[in-house]
């Protein structure tokens, strides 16, 4: 059923034109320098969030491991 509904899709619809923007052919410099400041801006939350939940896994990590090594010493 789906690949028949894929097929009358396609047979259907007009296909999607992509802007100028996508190929890089537009003269607005703003609008080229506002994606990118926006793409950065998402690299670097991305960057920021990946980086705090590995800081967060390796501190607890280590006060699992200094837990342990306490407990072993009063063994």
């Amino acid at each position: 059923m789906n690949l028949v509904l894929s097929l009358l899709a396609s047979v259907w619809c007009d296909p999607a034109q992509a802007c100028a923007v996508c190929f890089g052919k537009t003269d607005q410099v703003g609008l080229i320098w506002g994606i990118t400041l926006g793409i950065f801006a998402l690299l670097t939350f991305t960057f920021s969030a990946l980086t705090g939940i590995f800081l967060l896994g390796r501190r607890i990590e280590r006060a699992r491991s200094a837990v342990e090594a306490g407990a072993e010493a009063s063994s």
